[in-house]
């Protein structure tokens, strides 16, 4: 989905102008055993770790077996055979020192990543005169653009350190990568369709709530989160109540902050200076 659509079905609707944004490296296939892959059916029947849900949903289309194991698991997982490969970065793959257990890092595959928005409010944003709104503009163009170098000079750095301690890096093919494209394994949807499907799915989700759409939560208001109260100079204000509950124990509420000078008096008649 491009940064048009998103901004027009999910930003704008949030009240929310997008920034700049730095995309993750991408994920791949990591591959123990094998230092070539000519089809996506050899991945068929593999057990491969993932990092998530996403990537159950990955495996799955691929014909694989999504195994959840903890990164800190993985090289004994990969030693031991517990699992084929898995969904892996080059940054994580390096670091780790699965090229002592793996054979072969794929490089273009990019199974996934995870991407960074930096927003401002809306409201915040179109309050701002004509010359700061084109600033932050390019300003995050300009970042954005400085993520880009500096995320592709750390997977080249990255790849390197494999190369050199013996991993293959796989460029798969067109015909292979198209066959990746056809198994629809990550196709947009926006945030309400997503739920829709994790619903029917019985995946448990939850929305990446703005301020706005906070309020809303459903959940948020069933337990009583928010407290709307008057204070006595400010008006109308909103607070949050303590997270924290104990059965059978009501749970107060603060008095509002004081206003300045308030308690002056109080304080210094018992310091016995008043």
């Amino acid at each position: 989905m491009s940064r048009a659509i998103l901004s027009r079905e999910e930003y704008a609707p949030a009240g929310l102008v997008p920034l700049f944004v730095a995309l993750m490296p991408p994920y791949q296939l990591l591959l123990r055993g094998r230092r070539s892959l000519e089809d996506v059916a050899e991945l068929r029947g593999m057990k491969i770790r993932v990092p998530g849900d996403t990537g159950l949903r990955i495996c799955r289309a691929l014909g694989a077996t999504g195994v959840p194991i903890d990164q800190a698991d993985l090289y004994i997982a990969l030693e031991r055979g517990t699992v084929d490969g898995a969904l892996q970065t080059g940054a994580s793959s390096a670091a780790f020192h699965l090229h002592d257990v793996a054979d072969a890092l794929t490089l273009n595959a990019r199974l996934g990543s995870v991407a960074c928005v930096h927003f401002i409010n809306a409201d915040t944003f179109s309050g701002l005169d004509a010359h700061s709104r084109a600033v932050l503009r390019e300003a995050g163009r300009r970042t954005s653009r400085d993520m880009l170098h500096r995320v592709a000079a750390l997977i080249a750095r990255d790849n390197r350190r494999l190369a050199e301690n013996g991993m293959a890096l796989l460029r798969l093919s067109e015909a292979v990568l198209a066959k990746f494209a056809a198994q629809d394994i990550l196709p947009a949807r926006t945030t309400a369709q997503w739920r829709a499907l994790f619903d029917a799915l019985d995946i448990p989700s939850a929305p990446a709530n703005t301020l706005e759409t906070l309020m809303a939560d459903p959940h948020l208001q069933a337990v009583g989160l928010f407290r709307h109260y008057d204070h006595p100079s400010e008006g109308p204000m909103l607070e949050l109540r303590s997270p924290f509950r104990a059965h059978g124990v009501p749970q107060a509420d603060k008095r509002p902050p004081p206003r300045a000078g308030e308690h002056s008096a109080e304080i210094l008649s018992e310091l016995g200076l008043g």
